[in-house]
């Protein structure tokens, strides 16, 4: 029959239960390295040395020697600062905590178009009581970096309107927002002022640069429009996010063009101006 328990008292003079069997210890070949008193292995027992397989010890500061670490700005490689207490040239952009560190109301980046075309466009698709187009070419688009953050669209236009003396106060600029272009289209929002009863909508109407009661002399003048919009559109980080400058007229004012960038009859001669328009769109961390 198989013992499944011994009683104590069967062992008693047999076995030793309160010393522990000495051991051969010692440095040597063959022997047991014992622990220091403060249960540490002593140096003298390691291969230490600065070449393949041997055992590296701290220098006098308690620290390794540079020269011993791997360094570089590559692939596995330990980033050493520069001279000037600086990070060397490495791409930064898997760095997830430093826009989190930034205050609110910091500008993350800056996207612009500068426009220096003269593209002429019919104030011609149907919008209630008005007429309105988007300006060729006047648009900006970005990838948001972070989320919840705001975008200041920033827009300077200059050109002309056919007939501007008696249309110029009847037409403005506004903005298209539109969320997540790749998925043509993606969700449009138009961005302008409060519709109340019959009034127009905009963000900003044309300007003359100087005052005349001339129909021939406002055709010969660059008009003009400049503002700034705060927009907080919502979105995912992976949306692309474009913004677009139009023109919106009051409906009676048909067959009318928005030239952007030059004069109605924009002959070539000293009397007839041409510009350049802008739209600059800053993402901005947000809350």
């Amino acid at each position: 029959m198989a013992l499944t328990r011994i009683d104590p008292a069967m062992t008693t003079g047999l076995v030793k239960t309160t010393d522990k069997a000495g051991a051969d210890s010692g440095g040597t070949s063959g022997q047991v390295v014992q622990l220091t008193s403060s249960n540490k292995v002593a140096t003298g027992y390691l291969d230490t040395g600065t070449t393949n397989g041997k055992v590296v010890l701290a220098g006098g500061s308690d620290k390794i020697a540079t020269s011993l670490i791997d360094t570089g700005t590559t692939d596995g490689k330990v980033v050493l600062m520069t001279t000037g207490d600086k990070l060397p040239a490495v791409n930064g952009s898997l760095l997830t905590s430093i826009i989190e560190a930034l205050p609110v109301g910091m500008p993350l980046q800056t996207q612009a178009t500068l426009l220096t075309a003269v593209p002429q466009d019919a104030l011609d698709v149907s919008d209630g009581d008005f007429l309105k187009k988007l300006i060729t070419g006047l648009a900006q688009s970005i990838t948001p970096v972070r989320a919840s953050s705001k975008f200041k669209i920033d827009v300077t236009w200059t050109g002309s309107i056919t007939n501007a003396y008696a249309t110029n106060r009847d037409v403005g600029l506004y903005l298209e927002q539109e969320v997540d272009t790749a998925a043509a289209p993606g969700t449009i929002t138009y961005l302008q002022a409060t519709t109340a009863g019959d009034r127009p909508s905009w963000i900003a109407p044309l300007s003359a640069a100087s005052p005349t009661t001339s129909t021939g002399a406002v055709d010969d003048l660059l008009l003009w429009c400049n503002f700034t919009y705060i927009a907080t559109p919502t979105y995912d980080l992976t949306e692309i996010l474009a913004f677009r400058v139009g023109a919106r007229i009051e409906g009676g004012h048909t067959s009318k063009t928005i030239s952007t960038n030059r004069t109605v009859t924009d002959s070539d001669d000293t009397d007839h101006p041409r510009g350049v328009s802008s739209i600059t769109v800053t993402e901005i961390r947000g809350a």
